[in-house]
């Protein structure tokens, strides 16, 4: 479980840090929806951006993170709406729903995300989640979605669930999502700020741990926004 735990932060609201291995066993840093930042860090190796929403794609938190040789990925439906991130049109890459490609041997899947009832995020946007792959772990990070089919299907060994509610699942249907999946470790965010409150990591757990207790909670929430 260390090497699940020890390399995954939650910034806040649904800003996360995780550093992974390339196939050369060097470190690779990613950022998935930077926002809200307090430092300026200037080491991403890699910038995820799961949709369009001033909450996940915040060019001035980018700014933060980016240096030189940045690359980043978005959905492909964000096409033509980047040229103000700063990022280096060569080093932009965009994703269909379902779409794979493999960064320094880190293989990063675009899982679809979206509220099959709600009008925030449609499927029509084709706004994605993401799995990576390193070769030893599978992290699922979902983005903003409801459960969906696509979602049930992932198979991960960690996962990072919306639990807010309001633009995606709240605490109890993230909690139904994660008995679904089964992953060793599940994480929640995108609470306590945009939507949602501080409360609703305890929800989570409990909810988690009363259906699915060989599921392990952490809460890594390091600031609400």
């Amino acid at each position: 479980m260390k090497q699940l735990r020890e390399d995954i932060r939650v910034l806040t609201h649904a800003a996360i840090r995780l550093v992974l291995k390339d196939e050369h066993h060097e470190d690779v840093v990613i950022y998935c929806d930077p926002f809200h930042l307090v430092e300026t860090t200037a080491d991403a190796d890699l910038i995820l951006v799961t949709h369009a929403h001033y909450d996940h794609y915040s060019v001035e938190d980018i700014a933060k993170v980016r240096k030189s040789g940045s690359e980043a990925i978005y959905p492909a439906s964000m096409r033509g709406e980047t040229g103000n991130s700063g990022i280096d049109d060569a080093q932009e890459h965009f994703l269909a729903w379902n779409e794979s490609l493999d960064f320094r041997g880190i293989k990063i899947t675009a899982i679809p995300a979206y509220n099959p009832e709600k009008r925030f995020h449609p499927a029509a946007q084709q706004w994605i989640g993401y799995l990576l792959d390193d070769g030893t772990r599978r992290i699922y990070i979902a983005g903003d979605t409801d459960i969906t089919p696509e979602a049930e299907a992932v198979r991960c060994d960690v996962a990072l669930l919306p639990i807010g509610g309001t633009y995606t699942m709240n605490a109890h249907e993230a909690a139904t999502l994660a008995v679904i999946l089964r992953p060793q470790l599940v994480i929640p965010t995108h609470y306590g700020s945009v939507a949602g409150e501080p409360e609703d990591e305890e929800v989570f757990r409990q909810a988690v741990g009363k259906s699915a207790p060989m599921v392990h909670v952490e809460i890594r929430m390091e600031r609400y926004a």
